[in-house]
Formats: structure tokens, C-alpha cells, sequence
């Protein structure tokens, strides 16, 4: 089974994608290299997972998916959702950090959702509202929910093996193969 997902294609001067619903579809199990956010404004519970963790989510709780981290919610249940898709490239010079996969009671981040709801009710200009708020979640997120220096190393080395799993599902060569070995390798033993 392949689980992953196409790149999605953005906008080059606003490289992410919002989307709110009032009634989130069952999201199977799958990864990208985008970075994902979802923000739940209304729950009445659901699970959530992210790699082998699993999160029982709560309304205000914002879940997010670093790339190339396998996620999935089975139900959503009663739900209002909030999924920002941004490609890891938003980061800038913090291209490659990762997050935690859950944050619940951050007023700030309460408050920066609240507005990307408000700008998405907007006819015009609503790109500059959304990136505005991006961009304001992000400062946040890289002062207080980025891994430890350690948990990023792995990360990376796991996003490495994520864009060779994705060569090697475009091209069926021996060469790309030799490539994934070497790098399943290097992950293995940075975990020893």
C-alpha cells in the first residue's frame, strides 16, 4: 500500500494551502513533505496519530504533522478543523526543524487561528491575511514547540529517507535503491 501523498502545488508568493470544515472526512493513514497543521476550534474528541503516537485531541488543540511524518485521523467526530498544508520550504533557514505533534491551552495560537477563521470569510486580500497569520503561528511554534536539537537530527535523517522512498516509488532503478539502502543504514546506526 502506498501512503503517500503527491506534492501539492502552491503559489510561488504564497506557498501553503487553508482550508476550514465544518465536517472533516476520515483522513487515512498517509505522509508528504509538507508540513501540516490542523487546528481543531471544535471536538467532541477524536484521535489523532502522528508516526506510532496517538493523540486524543481536544478542542483548541492544534496537531501537526512535520514532513514526512505518517499522520492520520480515523474519526473526527463533531468537528471544526482548521488544515494549513505549507511547504517545508516556508521556514526558510529553519527548513528541516520539527514540531510537536501536539499543542493544546496556547492562547496566542488560540488567537491566530481565530484570525486565519475570520480572513477566510474575506473576498479580497484574504492570501496576505492567511500569510500574516502563518507567519505570526510559525514565529511562535519555532520559539516554543521546536525538538530538541537531537529530535531534529533524526527528523532530517528521516525526511532523507522520505524523498528517497519518493525516488524510488517515481523511478524503479537500481541506483535509487543503492540510495535508500545507504540512508536506512545512516539512520539505523544514529539511532544506536
Amino acid at each position: 500500500m502506498n501512503c503517500y501523498e503527491e506534492k501539492h502545488v502552491y503559489n510561488p508568493h504564497f506557498p501553503f494551502k487553508v482550508q476550514i470544515s465544518r465536517k472533516p472526512e476520515k483522513m487515512y493513514a498517509h505522509w508528504h513533505t509538507q508540513l501540516e497543521l490542523m487546528y481543531f476550534y471544535k471536538t467532541d474528541g477524536c484521535v489523532y496519530s502522528c508516526r506510532d503516537t496517538f493523540f486524543n485531541v481536544k478542542s483548541g488543540g492544534l496537531v501537526i504533522a512535520n514532513s514526512a511524518e505518517v499522520h492520520a485521523c480515523e474519526n473526527f467526530g463533531a468537528a471544526e478543523v482548521c488544515c494549513i498544508t505549507a511547504d517545508a520550504d516556508i521556514l526558510g533557514s529553519y527548513c528541516g526543524v520539527a514540531f510537536e505533534n501536539y499543542i493544546e491551552n496556547d492562547e496566542k495560537i488560540h488567537r491566530i487561528f481565530e484570525d486565519i477563521k475570520a480572513a477566510f470569510s474575506e473576498k479580497s486580500f484574504s492570501e496576505f491575511l492567511y500569510a500574516s497569520g502563518i507567519y505570526a503561528l510559525l514565529a511562535v511554534l519555532l520559539k516554543k514547540y521546536m525538538l530538541s536539537s537531537e529530535e531534529n537530527k533524526l527528523m532530517q535523517y528521516a525526511q532523507q529517507i522520505s524523498s528517497l522512498t519518493v525516488f524510488l516509488l517515481e523511478n524503479d532503478s537500481k541506483t535509487a535503491y543503492g540510495l535508500y539502502q545507504r540512508s536506512l543504514d545512516t539512520y539505523a546506526h544514529q539511532l544506536n
